[in-house]
């Protein structure tokens, strides 16, 4: 039996940017990592100017996870109601977080919301505080990622202007994944928020508390390691399912390393007969997902697709 969970949304101050000597609350919801790469975290936080606070028990250790569950809420639960931080930061996507929603959707939420960063099996919990607790979240890098320098300098230099809300790129270039569907946009499609998150997730999500409420929003998916075959399942798992039923638009990210050796790149071939058959206007943009380009970009916050002559753009609201 599904938990019955809060319908109407809070009214929130947008989340505070950080100053020097803040503190960030750095949190394993999913998957953990080597020892010796949460010193490297705990120093490049602090090259920030800010401080680290990372539970003793943060790599308890699981059978999958960094921890058990029950541990792993408990450091979401402290990060997210901690009075002194600003930021609540993951160090790695991987496996695990879905199965501390349930957990979490117990919870009454917070009077202030605080930055929340992270990207990947996480997308869970982004569904949740975007959809449930009214949460303006960041789904960006993992600290992971920066440490193992697995992501390039303007993806860094993105996410820490965002956190000290410094000018940060909210503008993204499109293309119609159909060039038919160019002529659907002869005026802007304006909504009150783009969400979205890992594709896998956002299939994971059917059925569940926490599943991804597309109607009249901005959908934006990304995904990683999902060959052709397995993509096209996928999207239609989520037609099928009427899930993105009423969704005023989907952006398609990057989707690496997936490709498989043949005579004619698949991807892009399973995107356009999804768009054929999704009723609704899909496009593609680029450096958002698992590349080494990876914008940070606030989800559960309002948008636009407009057009300029031929030239198609996202543009996220400022918060």
């Amino acid at each position: 039996m599904k938990t019955k969970i809060t319908k109407k949304l809070p009214k929130l101050a947008a989340p505070a940017r950080l100053k020097k000597g803040d503190i960030v609350d750095v949190i394993a919801p999913a998957y953990g990592i080597k020892a010796q790469e949460i010193e490297k975290i705990r120093e490049y936080i602090t090259s920030l100017g800010l401080v680290a606070r990372v539970p003793k028990d943060i790599l308890a250790g699981d059978i999958i996870a960094s921890a058990t569950a029950e541990v792993r809420f408990k450091h979401l639960k402290n990060a997210l109601f901690a009075e002194d931080s600003k930021a609540v930061w993951a160090i790695k996507g991987g496996s695990g977080s879905p199965e501390l929603i349930p957990m979490l959707a117990k919870l009454k939420p917070p009077k202030k919301q605080k930055l929340f960063i992270a990207f990947s099996d996480i997308t869970s919990i982004h569904f949740f505080l975007n959809q449930e607790w009214g949460w303006n979240t960041v789904h960006g890098p993992i600290l992971w990622q920066i440490v193992r320098e697995r992501i390039d300098r303007e993806s860094i230099t993105q996410i820490e202007n965002i956190i000290f809300g410094r000018n940060y790129k909210r503008e993204f270039e499109l293309k119609a994944v159909l060039s038919s569907q160019f002529s659907v946009l002869s005026k802007s499609i304006k909504v009150d928020a783009v969400i979205g998150g890992n594709l896998k997730l956002v299939q994971c999500s059917i059925g569940t508390i926490w599943q991804i409420k597309a109607k009249n929003k901005i959908l934006l998916f990304e995904d990683i390691n999902e060959k052709p075959y397995q993509l096209d399942r996928i999207l239609t798992h989520i037609l099928q399912s009427g899930l993105i039923k009423g969704a005023a638009a989907i952006v398609f990210g990057d989707f690496e390393g997936g490709e498989i050796d043949m005579d004619m790149p698949l991807t892009q071939k399973v995107l356009e007969r999804f768009a054929a058959k999704a009723g609704v206007p899909c496009f593609r943009t680029s450096g958002i997902g698992h590349t080494t380009r990876n914008y940070g970009v606030f989800f559960g916050t309002g948008g636009k697709i407009e057009t300029t002559g031929r030239k198609i753009k996202l543009v996220i609201d400022k918060i």
